[in-house]
């Protein structure tokens, strides 16, 4: 009868053991995607940057075409 408790108070030490492993591999997981979503979070504000800077850039030469005559026909612009 001892040996039966014993027994059972070694495995749930072992079971309150890979509780505490699961824990930590969970939290560590966690850890992992945080951070790489921080990166990606990090990589889509710089791409929204440089389209940003691409409208930009777009709009000016428009304006600035706008604002020279242009060589072709009215009937030749969209």
């Amino acid at each position: 009868m001892q040996n039966v408790s014993y027994q059972q108070f070694l495995e749930q030490q072992q079971l309150q053991q890979q509780f505490v492993q699961v824990q930590m591999d969970l939290q560590q997981a966690q850890s992992q995607v945080e951070t790489q979503m921080n990166a990606q979070q990090r990589r889509i504000v710089e791409i929204q940057g440089r389209l940003q800077q691409c409208i930009q850039q777009m709009d000016m030469l428009i304006q600035t075409s706008q604002n020279q005559p242009s060589p072709s026909s009215p009937l030749n612009v969209m």
